[in-house]
């Protein structure tokens, strides 16, 4: 009986005492792509950044429907003296809605990932905000936050932020080997 005791009290004991840890996020390792974020964020609003070992780079475009603009975009780049390194590359439309999507990359991978939608005209209010932390390719934590309205563009919130980030800096390459050339 005694043994039956001790072996019932050592299992609850374990059980009890177990804190699984499968599920559970390195709050150290988003800390820490917080914190280059801000960091990639303070030295591209700097005035000469080239002083700092870095470079921007600016795209502009208009967006045209039946031979009318309709609107326009913006690509805007963060780069080693080089030019062939991205740290940051922000993308800004104004289409329907202010579109601000911002990737930051570290050893060339995708590390942090913003989608922002922004209210048009004068209403320049958050409407959606989203976040993707990666890993090594591996999505580790998301968060979201959105009115009511954001619904309306659906289409505009409904893609894989990895796979456009990704995409982002697939062409940053292309040009930057054509220009190297």
């Amino acid at each position: 009986m005694r043994y039956i005791l001790n072996l019932v009290t050592t299992l609850c004991l374990t059980i009890c005492t177990h804190k699984p840890v499968f599920a559970q996020v390195d709050t150290s390792s988003i800390n820490e792509t917080r914190n280059y974020v801000h960091f990639m964020d303070s030295i591209n609003k700097l005035d000469y950044v080239q002083d700092k070992g870095f470079i921007t780079s600016v795209v502009d475009g208009v967006m045209k429907a039946d031979g009318k603009v309709v609107g326009g975009f913006g690509i805007n780049s963060l780069l080693n003296l080089k030019g062939d390194t991205a740290f940051r590359i922000e993308y800004h439309d104004n289409l329907d809605v202010n579109i601000y999507k911002t990737y930051y990359y570290r050893f060339d991978k995708l590390i942090y990932a913003s989608l922002e939608l922004q209210g048009a005209r004068a209403m320049r209010n958050s409407i959606y905000l989203k976040e993707e932390f990666y890993n090594d390719g591996h999505l580790i934590r998301t968060t979201t936050r959105k009115e009511r309205s954001a619904e309306k563009y659906f289409d505009k919130i409904n893609f894989s932020m990895y796979g456009d980030g990704l995409t982002f800096l697939a062409n940053f390459r292309k040009e930057n080997m054509q220009q190297q050339r």
